[in-house]
């Protein structure tokens, strides 16, 4: 899945507002000749900016990254640490890591999701599962969580005929996905952007920006929601810029908006651009 990475963890209020109009490449690193993961899918980053987490589909396997200099994937090192879901979530599409480190989350093909325990924190490799769910959907591209863990939106065809839609799901304790009620609130992309599939994306800290990534045309859109952390209230921005590669699976934005990153799924590059 194309997938709109990270921006979300710091909090809400007093970061830049995002804009995604001036976005200029920066850099590129190949995810396939520093990890051997084909297929990539998902990305997200550790909230400090020194941890990076890929997901993909050949092998079916989560991998982690350091990065020695914040946000600046020149200086991504692989960990040499996975987790293999085959049998858990075959095909994942999207991974998130608690802003602590001591929980990580999957999804992926038939719409499940996965939470896993770290016993040590951003340690891949100490991960046992906690929950695991049936089907929210049909094949769920990517989760998103609010910055304070009380809210996630699952990005998913949920049998629309259209195309994908983004659905808002509240937790009565924070980053506990069992305790998660659906909001009766869902937001139909196909009929906003006019494109079938959408494959990731990401929330601002203050809720009141919306990126999302599409493989129809491997553009990043911009929504604006009028009531911050309300799927329902979005509106397009009219703004977009091209990841530069085939079939992007992902897409994320640095907490202060500086940043934007985008994966290919048949490329297995992962590429950084100014905002």
């Amino acid at each position: 899945m194309p997938y709109l990475m990270y921006s979300r963890k710091v909090g809400a209020g007093s970061l830049a507002p995002w804009d995604i109009s001036s976005s200029t490449f920066l850099q590129e690193q190949n995810l396939l000749s520093l990890s051997g993961q084909q297929e990539t899918r998902g990305m997200d980053f550790s909230s400090d900016g020194t941890r990076f987490y890929t997901c993909g589909s050949n092998p079916d396997r989560v991998h982690s990254f350091t990065l020695s200099t914040p946000f600046d994937i020149s200086t991504i090192s692989y960990d040499n640490k996975t987790i293999t879901t085959t049998g858990q979530i075959d095909t994942p599409y999207g991974v998130r890591i608690k802003d602590d480190g001591t929980k990580l989350y999957i999804v992926g093909l038939g719409g499940r999701i996965r939470e896993y325990t770290l016993s040590t924190p951003y340690e891949i490799d100490t991960a046992s599962i906690s929950y695991s769910s049936n089907a929210e959907g049909y094949q769920a591209f990517d989760i998103f969580f609010r910055y304070d863990g009380t809210q996630f939106y699952i990005l998913d065809y949920f049998g629309l005929p259209g195309g994908t839609s983004i659905r808002q799901y509240t937790m009565s304790t924070a980053w506990d996905v069992s305790t998660a009620t659906f909001d009766n609130k869902e937001l139909d992309l196909a009929t906003l952007s006019g494109l079938t599939t959408h494959d990731g994306m990401a929330i601002s800290p203050n809720g009141e920006k919306l990126v999302v990534i599409s493989d129809d045309s491997n553009q990043v859109h911009q929504y604006t929601l009028s009531t911050p952390w309300d799927i329902t209230t979005a509106t397009a921005d009219g703004v977009t810029f091209g990841s530069g590669l085939s079939i992007t699976q992902a897409v994320s934005i640095s907490p202060d908006g500086a940043f934007a990153y985008a994966a290919g799924f048949n490329t297995d590059k992962l590429r950084q651009f100014t905002l």
